[in-house]
C-alpha cells in the first residue's frame, strides 16, 4: 500500500438528552494511512485499548487488512455453527465480532479517564446496529436513516429495550483495514469537544449504560453503527 496515498474517514452522530434530537452533519476528513493506523503494542494504546485487547487487535488487523473479492461471504460462527447473518443478508464474520469487542475496550477505556461507568454490550441493540451498517454498505450511503426510511430512534426501539436516552454514532472508512478503519472513527470522534451532542458527547454520557455495536467490513471498506441508550 502507497503509505502516501490519502484515505478517506466519514463519520457522523444523531443523538438526544432527554427526549431533544440533535444532528451533526457528516464529516470528512483525508489523512495519510500512516496518521491513522493507531498504536496496538505495548499496553493501552493512544485511543485507550486495554493491554489484553492488543493481541487480539493485531491478529484481527492483520487478517482484515487483506482485501478479499467477496469478503462479505458468509463465515461460520466461533462454534462452528450455521453461517451467521444479519437479517438483510451481510455475512457476521469472527474478525468482525472481534473488531465490535475492541470498539467497546475503546469506549470504555474513553469513559473511564471520565469517570463514566463502562458500557454493557447488548446484544439486542448490536443485531439492530450490524443491520443497519449492512444497510449503509449494501446503499454506500452514510446516513442515520435506513434506507428504507426507518429513523435510529424507531431501530432502536425495535430492540425492546426500555431507556430514557438514546444517541447514535456511524462511521466508515477505506483503505486502512479493519482495526484501522474503527480505530480511525473513534480517535476522530473522541477528538472532539465534549459539548452536547457531539460523538464525544455520545461516548461519554453517564447516563448511557448499554451499547450496540455492529461493524462490516468489505472490500477494504469498513462500515461502524454504534447504538447507546440509558
Amino acid at each position: 500500500m502507497d503509505r502516501g496515498r490519502l484515505t478517506s474517514v466519514v463519520y457522523a452522530a444523531v443523538k438526544s438528552r432527554g427526549g431533544l434530537i440533535g444532528a451533526v452533519a457528516a464529516l470528512c476528513v483525508a489523512l495519510t494511512v500512516s496518521g491513522l493506523i493507531l498504536a496496538l503494542g505495548g499496553g493501552a494504546d493512544s485511543a485507550g485499548a486495554l493491554p489484553n485487547l492488543a493481541a487480539r487487535a493485531a491478529r484481527v488487523q492483520q487478517t482484515a487488512q487483506v482485501e478479499h473479492a467477496g469478503s462479505n461471504s458468509p463465515t461460520r460462527t466461533p462454534d462452528g455453527g450455521a453461517p451467521a447473518q444479519t437479517a438483510n443478508g451481510c455475512a457476521i464474520t469472527r474478525d468482525q465480532t472481534d473488531a465490535e469487542q475492541y470498539v467497546l475496550t475503546l469506549l470504555n477505556g474513553h469513559r473511564a479517564r471520565t469517570g463514566a461507568a463502562p458500557l454493557a454490550l447488548s446484544p439486542a441493540l448490536t443485531t439492530g446496529a450490524r443491520q443497519h451498517s449492512c444497510d449503509m454498505y449494501l446503499h454506500h450511503l452514510l446516513s442515520h436513516a435506513s434506507s428504507d426510511g426507518t429513523s435510529p430512534l424507531v431501530r432502536i426501539q425495535a430492540s425492546g429495550l426500555a431507556f430514557h436516552t438514546w444517541g447514535e454514532n456511524i462511521g466508515t472508512a477505506s483503505g486502512q483495514g479493519l482495526i484501522g478503519g474503527v480505530s480511525a472513527n473513534d480517535a476522530a470522534m473522541i477528538a472532539e469537544p465534549v459539548v452536547c451532542c457531539d460523538h464525544a458527547w455520545n461516548i461519554l454520557n453517564a447516563a448511557h449504560t448499554e451499547v450496540g455495536i455492529g461493524i462490516l467490513y468489505v472490500a477494504g471498506t469498513e462500515w461502524m453503527t454504534e447504538d447507546f441508550i440509558g
